[in-house]
C-alpha cells in the first residue's frame, strides 16, 4: 500500500526508518519536512512525500510525531498492514474482472457488523469483521490469505480491552464507516477509491492502537 517512490526517497526512507527503530529519535519527536529537506539536500515536496510514507507504514502520526521505537511494535503494524495488503489485491482482482459481480455477501455482513455494535456484543461483532474479510478474500481465489484477518482482529480485541467505555460508541461506529465507504464503492465500481479507503483505514487503525 505504500506509494511507489523514486529509488531516492526510497534510500530516504529506509534511512529514516532505520535512524526511528535505532532510537536516534524519541516517541511522540515530530519530525518536520524542513529537518527532511536540510539532511538530505532535497525539496519540501519531496521531504513531504517521505513524511506521508512514514506515516502509513506506522511509524508516524498523522502529524509527524514518532509513534513507536519499538522493533517489536513495527513488526506488528507490519503483519496489520498484511491484511490491507490482502485487501487491496482483492479490490485489483474485482477490478480486472469483467463480468458483474454480486456483493450480496459484504452487504449482509455488514449489516451484522451494525447491528452487533448497536448491540455491543462483541463476539458477533469480531465474527463480521472476519466474515466481511472472508466474502472479500473469495475474490482472490486465495483461500490462505484468510489467516491474515487474525492480526486486525488482535488489534480490535486490543482496542476494546484499552477502551472498553467508548469502543462500541465511537471505535467500533469508525470501522463500520470505512466498511460501508469500501463497500459503496465496490457496488459503483469506484476502485481507486476503494484503494483510499482501504489505506486511510490501515492508517487510522494504527493512530488509534498508539494512542490507546
Amino acid at each position: 500500500m505504500r506509494n511507489k517512490l523514486t529509488f531516492v526517497a526510497d534510500e530516504i526512507y529506509a534511512e529514516m526508518k532505520k535512524d526511528i527503530l535505532n532510537h536516534k529519535f524519541e516517541r511522540e519527536e515530530q519530525i518536520t519536512e524542513d529537518y527532511i529537506a536540510r539532511r538530505f539536500n532535497v525539496c519540501r515536496p519531496f521531504a513531504t512525500e517521505v513524511l506521508e510514507n512514514l506515516v502509513e507504514t506506522g511509524l508516524l502520526s498523522y502529524s509527524y510525531k514518532v509513534h513507536t521505537v519499538s522493533e517489536a511494535d513495527f513488526r506488528f503494524m507490519s503483519r496489520i498492514k498484511m491484511t490491507f495488503y490482502n485487501l487491496s489485491y482483492a479490490v485489483q482482482k474485482l477490478e480486472e474482472k469483467d463480468v458483474p459481480v454480486c456483493f450480496d455477501c459484504l452487504k449482509q455482513e455488514l449489516t451484522k457488523i451494525k447491528l452487533a455494535a448497536r448491540e455491543q456484543n462483541l463476539e458477533a461483532f469480531i465474527a463480521g469483521i472476519q466474515n466481511f474479510y472472508g466474502c472479500m478474500i473469495e475474490h482472490t481465489e486465495m483461500p490462505s490469505l484468510e489467516n491474515n484477518i487474525k492480526y486486525l482482529i488482535d488489534t480490535l480485541i486490543f482496542l476494546e480491552k484499552e477502551n472498553e467505555d467508548t469502543f462500541f460508541s465511537h471505535i467500533a461506529y469508525g470501522v463500520i464507516d470505512y466498511l460501508s465507504e469500501l463497500t459503496d464503492s465496490l457496488i459503483k465500481y469506484e476502485f481507486e477509491k476503494c484503494h483510499q479507503t482501504l489505506n486511510q483505514f490501515y492508517t487510522h487503525n494504527v493512530n488509534l492502537l498508539f494512542n490507546a
